[in-house]
């Protein structure tokens, strides 16, 4: 592939990606995220057409696919919940472009026609599944998240939530630790090894120092003790919905930077400055390592 088209049109998509960003934070009204839209538009009509004068057929008729689902979205009139199916998607798509354009293996990405041929396409994904076996607990979380903004399911059976998780990893895990079938320890490393990095809250009733540190080395954002408060869960289903937020955007910055990472060893070894190439992956290695995951050679 030629790398002068590779260089530009990854340029395009962080251009993409830093307008997505602007309109994902609600830091513009309407008129300015039309503006944004119309720019976002041109670029993806920018790289059709320079996709067009190499061998990438899929690549071209993916984004002629996905420029016609643009134009099918009225975004001025969708609700919040349906912007933020739309940015993800989005990002998606963003993230498919770069895995093909710098040689990684390619990302499967399905365009899909319409918003609402998307949502059923994601009709099972909620931000948070609870995993409890007391029927009551169940009862009284429910009570809770229906007061908040987020969408949910609850499972009585850890295995039932394993099933689903691993085809529909939400962005948080709130899990009992003692459970009959698979403790909540065991649910959670068993979806790390299929490669869900969902954030966790543990909840148990077990007064053990040994286990909240076993479960705190693990990974666990938060171990809570039962009896809960109403409040002291509220703030910690928040905080840990605002990591898992943060943690997707640190990781997408570092994918973009990993995108360039060649070409930011060319330049500081060219202005002999090759000390900063070990610098920048240590510098990357500590934001991996901080959430979980795979660390750069």
């Amino acid at each position: 592939m030629d790398s002068e088209f590779v260089n530009e049109s990854l340029e395009l998509i962080d251009e993409l990606e830093v307008l997505l960003k602007k309109i994902e934070d609600h830091k513009t009204d309407l008129n300015s995220d039309t503006v944004y839209l119309r720019s976002i538009s041109r670029i993806i009509h920018n790289l059709k057409g320079s996709s067009s004068f190499f061998d990438l057929e899929d690549f071209t008729r993916n984004l002629h696919l996905f420029e016609d689902f643009l134009l099918s979205v009225e975004f001025s009139s969708l609700s919040n919940v349906d912007r933020d199916i739309f940015i993800s998607y989005f990002y998606a798509f963003t993230d498919y472009c770069r895995s093909l354009l710098v040689g990684d293996k390619e990302l499967r990405f399905k365009v899909v026609s319409s918003l609402s041929d998307l949502k059923l396409e994601g009709s099972d994904y909620v931000d948070i599944v609870l995993v409890e076996d007391d029927v009551d607990q169940t009862s009284l979380y429910s009570l809770i998240l229906d007061d908040l903004t987020y969408s949910y399911k609850v499972f009585n059976s850890p295995r039932s939530a394993l099933e689903f998780i691993k085809k529909t990893p939400p962005r948080l895990v709130v899990s009992d630790y003692k459970m009959p079938q698979l403790n909540g320890l065991d649910l959670f490393q068993e979806l790390r090894s299929m490669g869900v990095k969902s954030v966790f809250i543990f909840v148990t009733g077990i007064d053990d120092k040994d286990i909240f540190q076993r479960l705190n080395e693990v990974g666990a954002i938060s171990v809570l003790s039962k009896p809960i408060s109403m409040a002291h869960f509220i703030f910690h289903i928040n905080r840990a919905m605002r990591y898992a937020r943060e943690k997707d955007v640190s990781l997408r910055s570092v994918k973009c930077l990993m995108s360039h990472f060649e070409a930011l060893k060319s330049f500081y070894e060219s202005n002999n400055k090759s000390f900063m190439v070990d610098t920048l992956k240590k510098e990357i290695n500590l934001i991996l390592k901080d959430y979980g995951e795979s660390i750069v050679d």
